[in-house]
């Protein structure tokens, strides 16, 4: 039940900083400048920076994530680094640790595009939510409006998380499905009674077409319930866990930076 765990743990940390980092800094540029500009895209900024950070991160974890999927599926019990010297040898160019490359940004960009834009619109409405519960119209409405605490902020960045992650883990299904059969060369095999033309293709588009054709819709949404119920929580605890260590942190360089300015003006001039 764990098969594939060291290199997904390999995987989690480098790319899960990357992300959030990459996340973060662009939105938070974009809005500074399209605020600024009043320009009509600044609603778009979670979905771009979701795109753009997604298409950095797949990039240089695709070959961890290729061993994980071979792995999963009884392909390679083999350490790391042999895994990854056998792959270039076996298909002859260091490229082939990006097989399915294309087909995973097929699955991640419309996923981290869709669940970032739908985080940030189910967040602010819990957000306000909450506020206006605690508050009332009259301090919501106010220039600065009152933070709230550490309990509330992880409840409404879990509902929130679970929410649009489940929603872009169920609409990017069958990218998921066309990725890990690029991966794993789950093609027909010659005994299935396929011709060599009735077997899948290798191009995302024709492999959708060619599964939808061949297995129907429901071939397209194969393993969708496993996928929601691993995506939407693991979604929400982890964007919960950062906003609140992103609110720690905040609040403990607040605190830090007043300590100094107190102690700076009680010196001796």
């Amino acid at each position: 039940m764990w098969s594939g765990l060291k290199p997904s743990l390999l995987m989690a940390v480098p790319s899960t900083t990357m992300y959030f980092l990459a996340y973060d800094e662009l939105k938070e540029r974009l809005q500074r400048r399209w605020a600024a500009d009043n320009s009509a895209l600044l609603p778009a900024v979670p979905l771009i920076a979701g795109i753009c950070g997604r298409v950095l991160t797949v990039t240089v974890v695709s070959p961890l994530e290729l061993l994980r999927t071979k792995e999963m599926h009884k392909r390679s019990h083999l350490p790391l680094w042999k895994s990854l010297r056998n792959e270039v040898t076996t298909h002859g160019s260091v490229f082939s640790l990006w097989r399915g490359f294309a087909a995973t940004l097929w699955r991640d960009v419309p996923f981290s595009g869709l669940y970032w834009m739908g985080y940030e619109v189910v967040k602010k409405r819990l957000h306000e939510h909450r506020l206006r519960q605690q508050y009332g119209d009259r301090l919501l409405a106010s220039p600065s409006p009152p933070k709230l605490g550490f309990l509330d902020t992880f409840l409404i960045a879990f509902g929130a998380g679970v929410t649009s992650g489940g929603f872009a883990a169920f609409v990017t299904t069958p990218f998921d499905v066309v990725k890990t059969r690029r991966q794993v060369d789950m093609a027909p095999a010659a005994g299935s009674g396929l011709s060599s033309a009735q077997r899948p293709p290798t191009g995302t588009a024709q492999t959708l077409a060619w599964i939808a054709r061949h297995q129907g819709i429901g071939g397209l949404f194969a393993g969708v319930t496993a996928r929601t119920a691993k995506v939407a929580p693991s979604c929400a605890i982890m964007i919960a866990s950062y906003e609140l260590g992103k609110l720690f942190f905040q609040r403990l360089s607040a605190d830090l930076g007043a300590a100094i300015e107190d102690e700076q003006r009680s010196l001796p001039e």
